[in-house]
């Protein structure tokens, strides 16, 4: 009875990895992320959940190849650990840990990329201001164009 189920669990397991493996394929065939292209003249009406914001949100990371990729290694590398490597040795646990550390690391800057472009737009929020702030002081203590422009005609004139 347990070998029945053993092999019927490592059937599935099989199969996962295959549809897992065959959905990555499809996606690499069908260009996966890439905005839809329209005719001259034409317009692609994209849905509001789709559209482009400012500040995109973080996440989403699922849906790419490369996370794809990276789940399926680490499945991988877990099934081979499993069967050629002791479970007891290092070298096991390290495989694991390595094969697990590049999902995560995708996780992980999925979030910082948010993090870093709200920081990256109240740097130039701040920027601004202060911009702004020095033109406004240069235009209290020299006046505007016309200003500037009556007091050097009046300094030229004979007197």
């Amino acid at each position: 009875m347990r070998l029945a189920l053993a092999e019927a669990q490592k059937v599935s397991a099989e199969k996962n990895m295959r549809r897992r493996a065959n959905r990555v394929r499809e996606a690499s065939r069908r260009g996966y992320g890439s905005p839809p292209v329209a005719n001259r003249g034409s317009t692609v009406r994209v849905p509001a959940d789709e559209r482009e914001t400012l500040l995109p949100k973080h996440g989403g990371y699922e849906n790419t190849i490369t996370w794809q990729l990276a789940d399926l290694i680490y499945d991988v590398t877990v099934r081979f650990c499993d069967k050629y490597v002791d479970r007891r040795s290092r070298t096991h646990d390290q495989m694991v840990q390595a094969a697990r550390s590049g999902a995560q690391n995708l996780q992980e800057g999925s979030v910082d990329s948010a993090v870093s472009k709200k920081i990256e737009l109240n740097l130039c929020i701040h920027l601004i201001g202060r911009q702004m702030q020095a033109q406004a002081d240069t235009f209290e203590k020299e006046g505007g164009f016309t200003e500037r422009l009556c007091r050097i005609r009046s300094a030229r004139r004979p007197a």
